[in-house]
């Protein structure tokens, strides 16, 4: 696997998601929305769990229930009713920690090239106010990543487009997926789904060129940061304003580079 990015942060959009309970009519919610940070929505920033607040909140996961990843899941019984209700039992600050101890870890969550439904954690499957309450842990705090090539982000694209919890899920992209030849119509189709808000994260590298020279990759990653930071500043962008730019862009790679206009 090659060695993957630093994300930006999320170019979220400025509205707040619908914050439809997915529990049962006879669960209770486990913490009150008023105490959530408003930079978590309100700034359009990354979207983390607050694990420094004194109100360790778990009710962040509480999106629509029409999400794919709910709809995924059976509503039968718990898969082993006595340690849920064990685990249910606990604080919230606990059932974090549990939910942090299980879910998370330093390896990336790497997709793959063909689009499905990768397998997730069997916690995830524990019963609805786990799922509902650890959902977005596992979403939120681990790095998922995609093998991009051409430009062509179909996976990645229909991977976010089925869930809010996704699309707001930080991303890695392998700095080889940016190589010569960069596809016109892929590149438009990316950054057409990142205008829309269908996706959130805007790919950037950190200082992996060692060589100090440009290249794809890096102008790529460039071009994306420019677009997220042209959108905080003028709302109002057209889309036909945003394609001629990137069109010209794109031109001026296949100037510098003519391995970059082999594929249009």
């Amino acid at each position: 696997m090659c060695e993957a990015s630093e994300s930006i942060p999320n170019a979220k959009s400025p509205s707040v998601p619908d914050q439809t309970d997915l529990c049962s009519a006879t669960d209770e919610p486990i913490a009150n929305q008023d105490f959530l940070d408003d930079t978590t929505y309100g700034d359009g920033m990354a979207f983390h769990a607050d694990t420094d607040s004194e109100h360790d909140l778990i009710a962040i996961t509480n999106f629509n229930s029409e999400d794919e990843d709910d709809m995924l899941f059976s509503s039968g019984a718990s898969n082993d009713g006595i340690a849920s209700s064990a685990i249910h039992a606990l604080p919230p600050e606990l059932r974090n920690a549990i939910y942090r101890y299980v879910l998370l870890g330093d390896a990336r969550i790497d997709i793959g090239t063909a689009y499905g439904h990768p397998p997730q954690p069997g916690l995830l499957q524990a019963d609805r106010q786990i799922r509902r309450e650890a959902t977005g842990i596992y979403y939120a705090e681990n790095l998922f990543s995609f093998h991009i090539q051409d430009c062509d982000a179909s996976v990645y694209i229909q991977w976010c487009s089925s869930s809010e919890r996704r699309r707001d899920s930080e991303m890695a992209f392998c700095a080889e997926c940016f190589r010569s030849p960069l596809s016109l119509h892929n590149l438009l189709r990316w950054v057409k789904a990142w205008y829309d808000h269908d996706i959130n994260c805007v790919p950037g590298f950190g200082d992996q060129n060692t060589l100090g020279q440009p290249d794809p990759g890096h102008a790529l990653a460039h071009l994306f940061v420019l677009l997220y930071r042209q959108r905080l500043d003028h709302n109002q962008v057209s889309w036909e304003q945003i394609k001629a730019y990137v069109e010209a862009v794109h031109a001026s790679w296949a100037a510098i580079d003519p391995g970059c206009a082999e594929s249009q």
